[in-house]
């Protein structure tokens, strides 16, 4: 169903593209925070089997990133826009002083934005509600002391695991413009629903002798399963491409 109705809305947003009053682009750094729940069972798992680690695995928590934003205002106080921003978190855990045991987090999410608010020629504010496709890649590799990172068979946790699905959003911008640059700041709320399966494809079937907590996957060891909720702070520089009419 979300599939069919995400295509609904770019045709929606294709047909808008004739009738738009004003046009503006924004680049935005971003923010604030990653949180993986079912993540967090692993690091549940992982913590108990791996209790004699120097220091215990987090949950992904602080996050940065860049977004991009391209906004067709309907009328002056309705718009709708293309959405999309690569986020990045790390998780660690020190394992002894020799290395470190890491997940490096990247999610990526593109869709649309619909909202509406007050506006004018010097700006607003306007709230939003967005829909998104969304990928999230994590890497699991030992870190070194001497810099080097490994991703080898040694550890069956150790590989690249890819995964997608959709994203909604809820969230808060507003402008100031001096002619057609301005300044421009956005909260915004990121779940990413249903099911988002990760797989690293180049594993096998099998467990190693290790201690491998259960929570990273199904019987077979090959899927992890995250569910992400986000929270960011945007601020960037936008531009009117479009005068108003």
């Amino acid at each position: 169903m979300k599939k069919y109705l995400f295509l609904l809305l770019i045709l929606f947003q294709i047909h808008a593209l004739s009738q738009m009053d004003n046009l503006t682009l924004s680049f935005s750094a971003k923010f604030g925070v990653i949180h993986g729940s079912s993540f967090g069972k692993f690091v549940t798992s992982y913590n108990k089997l791996n209790f004699t680690n120097k220091t215990p695995l987090t949950n992904f928590g602080s996050a940065t990133g860049w977004s991009l934003n391209g906004d067709w205002w309907l009328s002056k106080n309705i718009f709708m826009g293309y959405y999309q921003h690569t986020v990045n978190a790390t998780a660690t855990s020190h394992v002894n002083d020799n290395y470190t045991r890491e997940f490096h987090l990247r999610q990526k999410s593109w869709g649309m934005d619909f909202g509406g608010g007050a506006m004018s020629k010097q700006g607003g504010v306007v709230g939003f509600f967005g829909i998104y496709f969304a990928t999230a890649n994590i890497s699991a590799d030992f870190k070194f002391r001497d810099g080097y990172r490994s991703l080898g068979a040694e550890s069956n946790i150790n590989g690249i695991y890819h995964g997608f699905g959709f994203s909604e959003s809820l969230g808060a911008k507003g402008f100031f413009f001096a002619g057609p640059i301005g300044l421009t700041a956005c909260v915004r709320w990121c779940p990413i629903s249903g099911p988002i399966e990760m797989t690293d494809f180049g594993k096998d079937n099998t467990f190693a002798q290790e201690n491998l907590p259960e929570d990273l996957g199904n019987s077979n060891g090959k899927y992890v399963m995250p569910k992400f909720q986000s929270f960011f702070l945007d601020l960037g520089i936008a531009f009117k491409l479009q005068v108003e009419k």
